[in-house]
C-alpha cells in the first residue's frame, strides 16, 4: 500500500495554493482575456476574436488599441494634440493628415457637443473606433482619462472565421 507522509501532503497543498494565487493574480490583475462581441474595431478586432490585454501598463501611444468600458478603441491623440475632422471626413492631428490603415471615413458626430478643433488635455486620450461608422468613441463623448483605460491589447486571436 502507498504510504504518503503528512509532511508530503502539506507540501503539495502549499504548492497548490501558491499556484492558485499566482494564477488569480495573473488572470485578474496582470492580464485580461476577453471575447470581443462588437463590430466597432473591424477589421482589426472582429466579433468572436479572443483578445488579451495587459493591465499594468500606464503609458500608451498613438495607434495602441486599448480597453475602456468593455469596448476596444484605438488611441489617435494624446496630451496637447489638436484633433480636427475636415470637410472630406479625414482625421487631422495637429494639422497633419495621419496615415492610417482604416477603410472608413471619419465622420463628425452631429449629435455630439464636441467642437473641432478639439484639444486633448494632459492625462487624456482621444480614441476612435476602426469601424468609423460606429461613433461610440471620442467623437461623441470627448477624450478619456488615463484612469479609464482597463488594459492595452497585446494580442488578438481570430477564433471565428477569417
Amino acid at each position: 500500500m502507498l504510504k504518503i507522509s503528512n509532511k508530503r501532503i502539506l507540501f503539495l497543498i502549499i504548492r497548490l495554493v501558491i499556484i492558485i494565487v499566482f494564477l488569480y493574480v495573473l488572470l485578474f490583475h496582470v492580464i485580461g482575456v476577453y471575447i470581443n462581441d462588437s463590430t466597432n474595431m473591424n477589421p482589426s478586432v472582429k466579433p468572436g476574436d479572443l483578445v488579451i490585454t495587459y493591465r499594468l501598463n500606464k503609458q500608451y501611444e498613438k495607434g495602441d488599441i486599448i480597453l475602456i468600458n468593455n469596448s476596444f478603441v484605438r488611441i489617435v491623440g494624446s496630451c496637447k494634440d489638436e484633433i480636427t475632422i475636415n470637410e472630406n471626413n479625414q482625421l487631422l492631428i495637429n494639422g497633419q493628415m495621419i496615415e492610417e490603415e482604416i477603410y472608413f471615413d471619419t465622420f463628425i458626430d452631429s449629435e455630439s457637443n464636441i467642437k473641432y478643433p478639439y484639444i486633448v488635455e494632459k492625462g487624456e486620450y482621444f480614441v476612435l473606433n476602426d469601424y468609423r461608422l460606429d461613433n461610440n468613441d471620442s467623437r461623441s463623448f470627448g477624450s478619456i482619462n488615463t484612469k479609464d483605460v482597463k488594459g492595452l491589447v497585446i494580442a488578438s486571436i481570430r477564433i471565428k472565421g477569417f
